[in-house]
């Protein structure tokens, strides 16, 4: 037993204990403190001063991206599913939109302080699209006869032209370039049969099929079932989306040495109605410094459209959220957008643009930079960032810098993401065609996981990121919380970062990718 402590008390001081003794076990005490608290004030400062080298985020930056949890917005998804069943299983333009966009705007008008209701904006806007005025025909007539059927072995894509055309089938590949063409047998008047592949876009593949004076486009994908699609733009002649089945059988006939020979049929007509762009801005923040936070509200006509792009709109709609309930007053003015009509071809994104630039054309200017959020919950995902190094030479700096800031949040948590390609695909398109930094996250669509990305995100290679991308399966239950939860908080911190960057311009023109 220490002779300073009482056998039944090692906290007292022993009452037998000298006044020398005493002063001893005092000073002793006294100087033990001393050397702890030092200790502890040495590696307090430790911590500290690591802390601030190596976090980029300041402590408001972390509770604002942690209130943007998955529960919340699974919630907004699950209100889009429902919102789905009551329109044909489908949010698209003329089906569940615009009960779509009563949901947004309901979410909004919660906060009447924050987001009064003169400040949500519904910009409405018409857009031509092409409809049936019969069931499209498709007909094998050699070297075997079969009659296809609509909706289940093909289906018009949107902007498909009329035409009642008969002719040879050939195989272009991709059906991207004139190289695609050139290298097989097509000539003038045949039908084209092109494989979907991340090499174009259907509008891209619909243009090169006129240049090459086609008689007709047939695109399948290259997983089961049907895909939906867009040209853009009218097409002159019928272009039909087919299944897996369909066009993989058709593909093997062709390149064994068979003639294949087809009959397609389409009568369509023009027809212009009225969507709806909803656009809302913080009531603070600097409005020649202006971040639009954006994402497509629309889905495709063949599914309920959950990941794309619920899955977008849900997380910047509570995004928005957050700034409303925490009553952000940021540096700069956020201007939170759900786009219409991205399915058939940027209308809503292009739009805006264009209006702006027309009737306030300094307002464009006034746009620093745009954030895109169009697929964050992939089954099959990839953590995906917009490669700023691929944008035009006169905004890179900027959209690197926005590059930089999604790594640096992932980094920060020692979380995996890649690079993915900057290729104007979605709605941040028409920003870097008005010259403005953009940038933005990615989970996947069409396009197969590789065997690399397997060994970095877990998933199955040489699947889909999304085997139910533009198909009616596309729901809740095809929605990976994990990623959908990683990715909006990436959204919501680089949304915040922008937003209370005292000095913004310099930041979007001055910083490298490191």
């Amino acid at each position: 037993m220490d002779p300073y402590f009482d056998a039944e008390d090692v906290t007292t001081v022993s009452k037998s204990a000298s006044p020398s003794s005493k002063h001893f076990f005092l000073a002793t005490t006294i100087s033990i403190a001393v050397i702890a608290l030092v200790f502890v004030s040495i590696e307090l400062i430790g911590i500290f001063y690591a802390i601030d080298l190596l976090d980029v985020y300041v402590p408001e930056q972390r509770e604002f991206q942690g209130n943007v949890n998955i529960f919340d917005i699974m919630e907004h998804l699950q209100e889009f599913e429902k919102i789905a069943q009551n329109f044909q299983s489908s949010r698209a333009m003329d089906l569940g939109y615009n009960a779509s966009v009563s949901y947004v705007v309901s979410q909004l008008s919660q906060y009447p302080d924050y987001f009064p209701p003169d400040s949500i904006t519904q910009q409405v806007f018409p857009v031509v699209q092409v409809e049936n005025l019969e069931q499209p025909q498709f007909n094998q007539l050699s070297p075997s006869v079969v009659d296809y059927e609509y909706e289940i072995d093909f289906q018009s894509i949107s902007y498909s032209g009329s035409g009642d055309i008969t002719a040879n089938m050939i195989f272009v590949g991709a059906g991207c370039t004139t190289n695609d063409y050139n290298s097989t047998t097509f000539t003038s008047g045949d039908i084209a049969l092109a494989l979907y592949t991340s090499d174009c876009s259907t509008s891209e593949r619909a243009q090169m099929s006129m240049q090459m004076q086609a008689g007709g486009l047939l695109i399948y994908n290259d997983e089961e079932g049907l895909f939906s699609s867009s040209a853009k733009n009218p097409v002159t002649f019928p272009v039909f989306a087919l299944s897996h089945e369909v066009g993989t059988e058709l593909m093997h006939l062709q390149t064994t040495g068979n003639v294949v020979s087809l009959r397609l049929f389409s009568s369509t007509q023009e027809v212009t109605s009225n969507t709806i762009n909803i656009i809302v801005d913080t009531p603070g923040g600097d409005d020649t410094n202006v971040i639009v936070s954006g994402s497509h509200l629309d889905s495709v006509p063949a599914g309920p459209g959950i990941n794309d792009n619920g899955s977008g709109s849900a997380a910047n709609l509570e995004i928005a959220l957050q700034f409303a309930r925490n009553n952000v007053n940021p540096t700069n003015k956020v201007r939170f957008a759900w786009w219409a009509a991205e399915e058939l071809g940027l209308k809503g994104s292009t739009y805006y643009l264009d209006n702006l630039s027309q009737t306030q054309p300094t307002e464009v200017k006034n746009i620093a930079a745009n954030v895109n959020y169009d697929m964050l919950g992939s089954p099959n995902f990839v953590r995906g960032i917009y490669n700023g190094s691929e944008a035009q030479e006169n905004i890179r700096p900027g959209c690197e810098a926005i590059t930089q800031l999604y790594k640096d949040f992932f980094i920060q948590y020692g979380i995996a993401y890649s690079l993915t390609p900057f290729t104007g695909r979605s709605d941040y398109g028409p920003f870097l065609d008005y010259d403005i930094p953009a940038g933005g996250l990615f989970s996947g669509a069409e396009v197969k996981k590789t065997s690399a990305e397997r060994t970095t995100f877990g998933g199955i290679s040489n699947a889909s990121y999304d085997t139910c991308y533009h198909q009616s399966c596309d729901t809740v239950a095809n929605i990976n919380r994990e990623a959908l939860d990683q990715m909006a908080k990436a959204a919501a911190s680089v949304v915040y970062s922008l937003a209370m960057d005292s000095d913004l311009r310099s930041f979007l023109q001055t910083v490298k990718v490191q």
